[in-house]
């Protein structure tokens, strides 16, 4: 039911929303046994605000003689551009990021250290993943980003680990 816990979230048309919201009602179309092309279209509307709904019930895929959940779906995800949300960063989003990160004088605390991971790992991994740097040009990011007092207190114990390490690899 609307409303309720196990709900989607009333979906306003923001381009970010778009996937979870679609993979949600997915969800819950399965949980409860909903395959129908047509009931799975006409139930939507239901968790959508006015303006969206309104969208949608005029969309060529919910009016025409063939009714797809699939197309349905593909239009949904065209008209809130929701390829929008996939272009999240670009390497020069890790750069200036490991340019900031760099200007602090050193990490001091467990917490600072995890917290320039997270904020590294988020830009660099989604950019990996879409195969815009590879894992070697992460991990020199990575190194590049770290103060340079954090990394003049860091290599000597990193080549003490692994003597043997090939220094024209990165870390």
């Amino acid at each position: 039911m609307p409303g309720s816990k196990t709900a989607p979230k009333k979906f306003k048309g923001k381009y970010n929303e778009v996937k979870p919201f679609i993979q949600h009602y997915e969800r819950i179309c399965v949980k409860l046994g909903i395959v129908n092309d047509r009931d799975m279209i006409d139930n939507l509307g239901q968790y959508c605000s006015w303006q969206v709904r309104q969208f949608l019930e005029n969309l060529p895929s919910t009016t025409g003689p063939m009714e797809h959940w699939s197309t349905f779906k593909e239009d949904i995800l065209k008209y809130f551009d929701a390829d929008r949300d996939d272009k999240k960063y670009k390497v020069r989003h890790l750069e200036s990021y490991i340019v900031e990160a760099r200007r602090k004088a050193t990490i001091k605390t467990l917490g600072a250290w995890q917290e320039y991971a997270r904020s590294f790992l988020t830009i660099s991994g989604w950019l990996q993943t879409k195969g815009h740097i590879s894992q070697d040009e992460e991990a020199l990011y990575f190194w590049k980003g770290i103060p340079k007092a954090f990394r003049q207190i860091l290599e000597p114990r990193l080549l003490a680990n692994d003597p043997l390490h090939d220094m024209a690899k990165p870390f």
